[in-house]
């Protein structure tokens, strides 16, 4: 017959590490700034609207940078479902920018 296993050491709880959020990006003029009164026809006030495009605007540009980096990584099998998700992530940010017109 085979020994008994050892039991397993006690193990002792680990914090979470600490992830830093980004701000917007430069040039997003930040919270309380350029408070416009006035609403558009979405309910949306305009400066609010502007800001949100630019910000949406740079991590569309952010995703496609990062997501052309690994396609030129990954296996070549694996690259047509990359290069379907690029143009997917492409049509949606482009469709939600749209909504901001």
């Amino acid at each position: 017959l085979a020994p008994a296993p050892l039991p397993a050491p006690a193990l002792e709880p680990v914090p979470a590490p600490a992830i830093k959020i980004p701000g917007p990006p430069e040039g997003v003029p930040g919270k309380g700034v350029g408070r416009g009164g006035g609403r558009d026809d979405k309910g949306i006030k305009p400066d609010k609207q502007a800001k949100l495009r630019m910000l949406l605007s740079h991590r569309a540009d952010e995703n496609l940078e990062a997501l052309l980096a690994v396609l030129e990584r990954v296996p070549e099998s694996v690259k047509p479902a990359l290069q379907e998700a690029i143009r997917v992530a492409g049509a949606g940010y482009e469709r939600a920018l749209g909504h901001l017109d």
